[in-house]
């Protein structure tokens, strides 16, 4: 059964553990979370009797990671394998696998993770002592569902609009979600309740939230919080034609959503900016976005001077 990797993060906080890991996708953040509780949780229930070995199928390590898997007798350390960026397992290769699934001591676990989703047909087989597990980023209409049901998995309940919220102001990369959720435990301390009020508190106006925060309250035609992130972006070194891209993105997307048979792929932003924006006139607000970039590249006009009157037509339109 091939399981997400949040479906797989919970069974290994929980103490669900398997010998062998077999995962796909190119997530890099998923691989490192996966690989990291794995770990410390092998720590743990070995008492910090436990070495840790990393290889790479791209760097030809085969021999290396066959011999350590085999190297392994009645008094050895405990090891955590670890064999990344493979992108074939060959017939010799397979042949081993099969004699280590076979006889796998107690002291070892495996994770190999593959480039794209060649995983072999082989560990089908070994479903009982194997665990495949998809890293793939997931698409954007699954984001909430993972997240609440995360969050549901830690003890925790969180509503609707705050999951939301917390996706709107936090964007929609899963491993950045996940690190915001931990930071909003701790925060609760006894409480077991996730309201929208206290992810207004706790995350706040950082750099790295601040382009997320502002297509928030454009979609919501707050002019006011437009006009706040604007100023602390531009505070924070941000350049007018790194805002003028990202606007753009974020016009096309509402743009496209218009005619967009499958809407499924578009963004918790994007949904909600449709909502006002849908009578727009688009070709004015490209026209007007490239005159900003324009002059912020030819002129000495601030940046402040060259984007505030823009977010105040823009809540006119």
């Amino acid at each position: 059964m091939i399981k997400s990797a949040l479906e797989v993060f919970t069974d290994i906080e929980q103490g669900r553990l398997k010998k062998i890991y077999f995962a796909y996708g190119d997530d890099y953040f998923l691989q490192e979370r996966l690989i990291d509780l794995l770990h410390r949780k092998l720590l743990y229930k070995f008492a910090g009797n436990l070495s840790r070995h990393v290889y790479y199928g791209d760097e030809n390590n085969n021999k290396a990671v066959f011999n350590e898997l085999f190297n392994y007798g009645i008094f050895s350390q405990n090891k955590f394998i670890v064999y990344k960026n493979v992108v074939r397992i060959s017939t010799d290769e397979e042949k081993l696998l099969k004699q280590f699934i076979a006889t796998v001591p107690e002291g070892i676990t495996l994770i190999i993770i593959f480039k794209g989703k060649n995983v072999p047909e082989f560990i089908k087989d070994y479903r009982e002592i194997i665990q495949i597990v998809d890293l793939s980023t997931p698409r954007y209409n699954k984001i909430p569902d993972l997240v609440k049901s995360y969050i549901q998995s830690h003890g925790y309940t969180i509503d609707e609009d705050a999951v939301d919220l917390l996706i709107m102001r936090c964007g929609e990369e899963l491993g950045t979600l996940i690190s915001e959720v931990e930071k909003i435990t701790v925060y609760l301390g006894d409480r077991k309740d996730i309201k929208s009020e206290d992810i207004e508190k706790i995350i706040g106006f950082t750099r790295q939230y601040n382009v997320n925060n502002l297509l928030y309250y454009i979609s919501k035609k707050d002019h006011k919080k437009m006009i706040e992130c604007i100023l602390l972006m531009l505070d924070a070194g941000a350049s007018v034609p790194f805002i003028v891209s990202v606007l753009t993105n974020y016009f096309t997307d509402l743009w496209l959503y218009d005619s967009a048979k499958d809407r499924s792929n578009f963004s918790t932003i994007s949904k909600m900016g449709y909502e006002n924006y849908k009578k727009l006139d688009f070709g004015r607000v490209f026209k007007r976005l490239l005159e900003i970039d324009l002059k912020s590249k030819t002129t000495g006009i601030s940046g402040k001077d060259l984007l505030l009157p823009f977010f105040a037509e823009l809540c006119l339109l």
